[in-house]
């Protein structure tokens, strides 16, 4: 550890033990976990940047993601990656699977995928679920990410489980994070992104599934996330 990260731990330290001498009430916590909540984005970030272009960007920040997209797609499958943004999911699904379809409703996301590079297997497109021809079909929707920014999530569910066979979700847990689950305990700004409409739990997940008309088949709990199947 470098002198000025030690100088700085030890005048950060002294800072929150006067804090916890002065015995804080629900203010001075909300204040101390939005500072910590606006750090932890922060920083993700910055670390997101620093591997944008290294081949060990899947596997140092979406280990877990991959273990799920892994586990329930197959080599023959077509696949739309709803909310591709810069296509790293959607370049590894090309790697395991016959054709991959990334979705986008930024042009400029789409741009920055093709520009990252477009294997034989895959198309980027930009565009929202509503523009999908009605008569395209897919084995997989995958959805990384996407349903805590969308104010009718089971109106897209149910869209993407008609011309699928399975979708594949990823979210947010509220209640993996301790900090927001406090902050929405004491009336703070709990939600992960400004430009989420929602966090989801497992109960709400569930509900906006079912919906849709559709049915989880299997929840797990990791890492921070919900992952979910999602079927007929």
């Amino acid at each position: 550890m470098s002198l000025a990260t030690r100088a700085m731990a030890a005048l950060l330290y002294r800072g929150m033990n006067l804090v916890y001498q002065a015995r804080p009430g629900a203010r001075t916590l909300r204040v101390l976990l939005h500072a910590n909540k606006y750090v932890t984005q922060a920083t993700w970030m910055v670390v997101c940047r620093h591997f944008e272009r290294s081949p060990l960007r899947n596997a140092r920040l979406m280990r877990f993601t991959l273990e799920f997209l892994d586990a329930h797609t197959e080599r023959d499958d077509t696949v739309l990656d709803v909310g591709c943004h810069e296509g790293h999911l959607t370049r590894h699904l090309a790697s395991r699977c016959r054709r991959v379809v990334g979705l986008d409703v930024d042009a400029a996301l789409v741009a920055r995928a093709r520009a990252f590079g477009t294997p034989a297997n895959v198309e980027f497109r930009v565009g929202d679920v509503r523009d999908l021809p009605t008569a395209e079909r897919f084995d997989v929707v995958c959805l990384h990410h996407v349903l805590e920014h969308l104010e009718d999530a089971p109106g897209t569910l149910a869209r993407l489980g008609a011309v699928a066979s399975r979708v594949l979700i990823e979210v947010p847990d509220i209640e993996q994070s301790w900090t927001n689950s406090l902050l929405r305990e004491l009336g703070g700004d709990y939600f992960s992104d400004a430009t989420h409409v929602r966090e989801y739990d497992a109960e709400l997940l569930r509900a906006h599934v079912a919906a849709a008309g559709l049915k989880v088949t299997q929840l797990r709990q990791v890492a921070g996330v919900l992952q979910a199947v999602a079927r007929e």
